[in-house]
């Protein structure tokens, strides 16, 4: 129960400091912790601690939050383009092409 307790603690201390605002339980800023914590029981000789934590800065590139959003609302805008094209022309966008369609393989049995 001490676990539970602390827990809601925590929100609650969570809540008081952004400044008066409520957060409702699925919009409540989530709290950051490092990827990989590290500790040792004991430094070897001739070893120091670093003064300070080094940092590093959020990713820009690569498979980021703010690339596959961009990335999955292109593809949704593409998709019901062509839906919207196709509804349009009433013609699917393979006909529109060039390509035959909808006459079978040719090599029946």
């Amino acid at each position: 129960m001490a676990g539970l307790c602390a827990a809601k603690q925590q929100r609650m201390t969570l809540q008081a400091s952004t400044s008066g605002r409520q957060f409702a339980p699925s919009v409540r800023p989530a709290l950051r912790r490092p990827a990989v914590v590290v500790r040792a029981g004991k430094l070897p000789q001739g070893v120091v601690e670093p003064p300070r934590v080094p940092t590093t800065p959020e990713p820009r590139f690569g498979f980021v939050k703010w690339a596959e959003k961009i990335n999955s609302r292109a593809a949704m805008l593409g998709f019901f383009g062509i839906l919207l094209v196709e509804a349009i022309a009433h013609k699917g966008i393979f006909e529109m092409a060039g390509f035959t369609v909808g006459q079978g393989l040719g090599f029946e049995f």
